[in-house]
């Protein structure tokens, strides 16, 4: 009877400690994966000068396991720079997961002039590299 149990015993751990190399390895062929799209929504999409205005920015993955960061310019002047993403809950606790979208409020600056402007958002990822989109 304790010969059974030592064996279950031995296997279960067998199956956790397997468990964790496979979700290890998986983990590290996802964590270079890279952003496909990136997706702005601005709103509202004209106002005065010194308007408040929401920045939606949404990525394609939605998630993983490097952390992106967000930069916005209007008209060319950066209004954020560097914003990491932010940590998500994730049903495994070993490591650190991340969400790729951010909702942002900015201030149209109060000397851009009437007329067509842009809000142009950049993403960095792995090794320095960007992704960019821009809203009008």
């Amino acid at each position: 009877m304790i010969r059974k149990r030592k064996l279950l015993i031995l296997i279960g751990l067998s199956v956790l400690m397997l468990l964790a190399v496979v979700m290890s390895a998986y983990q590290m062929a996802e964590a270079y994966v890279l952003p496909t799209e990136l997706t702005v929504y601005l709103h509202p999409d004209e106002g005065m000068n010194g308007t408040e205005a929401l920045v939606m920015v949404r990525v394609q993955p939605e998630s993983g396991y490097s952390i992106f960061y967000l930069y916005v310019f209007y008209d060319g002047a950066p209004l954020i720079e560097r914003q990491p993403s932010e940590e998500a809950w994730w049903w495994e606790l070993t490591s650190k997961r991340y969400a790729y979208s951010w909702d942002l409020e900015i201030t149209i600056p109060a000397d851009s002039m009437s007329g067509n402007h842009t809000v142009d958002v950049w993403l960095e990822y792995a090794l320095g590299r960007f992704i960019k989109c821009e809203a009008t």
